[in-house]
């Protein structure tokens, strides 16, 4: 008998240590996915608060392919578009319109090497460039920094002129002027371009620096010029942009009905979509580390729960010899903090080696970001020294002469 009941103890004391074990290794996987997910919420909501550049509210962006054969010069192409953004500027509704070969987060750009800057060697760094008209700058709201904007007296016959950004500057006239200086165009050589203005940087996308770039003037075309048999409309609405679609739509049909809009959207909504996949794998993780979350809790409430059951006469018989209220609490308490400091300790170290390979994923934070990690420590201790506190609160309410004789 005596063999047997030493038996039992020690089924019994294995069971538990397996228990423990097993609470551990879930608050530490729970500390891993926690870490995870609050990674990517950080990352996401910098990338939400990064300043573009320009204003995306209430802009619809359209986009017509002309076809090649009916519109075979640069030329006959701006006549195109230059007539549709007369006309929808005049729609009623709209603030603004302007044509732009390229917009933000459209997933489209040219570029250009070879520039020379009069009085300098030749630069073989890339530089992109935009094609626009005179009015896309208001329509989107991009800053003129210095200088002025492309206007509508830029035409053939006057001189050609270009509109740069500050990467531009930096890249080009570190510590100098550069309105009045001349460019000139990739090979083949065509002739001098006046930069006449500097804008802001505008971000390709959130996680994308800013390019050196160079706007020219759809007016200003000629056969050199390299020019897509496409172009995006942007209009500024003054109020829902989603509206104007099919006034927007009819205006592009009066000028050809053969040459149909499509890709309509609005910039906003351009950024969501690019935000999509980052936001899915934060709310991916994030479900599963609340999950997590939820059973490590139950976990910690049952171990100790059962912990407390276990010792029950053990309780009565220290209460019984003086022990208070307060001192019973605090030794469940500290068994139970025991289990989730354990997790941590390893969910640390997991956490560190593993939120490395999300670390594509996130930007302007580091995949072992102090702060973050300091913050799912602190969401887990407490929420775990909250699943403990229940049964020890019921340990320290424990009648001793009851506990003493049930046993």
């Amino acid at each position: 008998p005596l063999k047997d009941a030493g038996r039992g103890v020690t089924d019994r004391r294995s069971r538990h240590r397996l228990r423990n074990l097993l609470v551990v290794c879930e608050i530490a996987l729970v500390m891993v996915l926690l870490s995870g997910a609050g990674l990517l919420l950080r990352s996401f909501l910098r990338l939400r608060g990064v300043d573009p550049g320009f204003q995306a509210d209430r802009i619809l962006t359209v986009n017509v392919a002309l076809t090649p054969s009916k519109y075979p010069t640069p030329r006959e192409k701006t006549a195109f578009f230059q007539q549709v953004v007369e006309r929808v500027g005049t729609l009623p509704g709209v603030q603004a319109a302007g044509a732009s070969t390229s917009l933000p987060l459209a997933g489209y750009s040219m570029a250009i090497s070879g520039l020379t800057v009069e009085g300098k060697p030749e630069a073989e760094r890339q530089v992109s460039f935009t094609i626009v008209s005179p009015n896309y700058f208001r329509t989107v709201a991009i800053p003129i920094v210095r200088g002025r904007a492309l206007s509508d007296s830029d035409r053939n016959g006057s001189a050609a002129v270009a509109v740069v950004n500050e990467s531009f500057v930096r890249a080009f006239f570190p510590g100098e002027d550069c309105l009045g200086k001349r460019i000139e165009q990739w090979k083949p050589k065509t002739g001098w371009i006046t930069i006449v203005g500097v804008v802001r940087d505008i971000r390709p996308a959130p996680e994308e620096e800013p390019p050196a770039e160079m706007y020219f003037s759809y007016l200003q075309p000629d056969d050199a010029f390299i020019m897509g048999s496409n172009m995006y409309l942007a209009v500024r609405a003054a109020g829902n942009p989603k509206a104007l679609v099919a006034a927007v739509r009819s205006q592009i049909a009066s000028v050809d009905n053969s040459q149909p809009p499509f890709d309509i959207t609005t910039l906003e909504e351009r950024r969501t979509t690019h935000m999509a996949p980052r936001r899915v794998n934060m709310l991916l993780i994030g479900a599963f580390a609340g999950l997590a979350l939820a059973i490590g809790l139950i976990g910690i409430y049952g171990v100790v729960s059962c912990s407390v059951r276990r010792r029950t006469h053990e309780i009565g018989i220290r209460m019984a010899l003086g022990a208070g209220q307060g001192r019973i609490l605090s030794m469940v308490l500290r068994n139970g903090m025991k289990l989730i400091a354990a997790g941590v300790a390893i969910g640390l170290l997991a956490s560190a080696a593993l939120t490395r390979l999300i670390a594509s994923e996130l930007w302007g934070i580091s995949a072992t970001d102090p702060g973050t990690f300091a913050a799912v420590v602190g969401l887990l201790s407490a929420t775990g020294l909250a699943a403990c506190l229940l049964p020890a609160r019921g340990a320290a309410r424990v009648d001793p002469t009851r506990a003493l004789r049930d046993e």
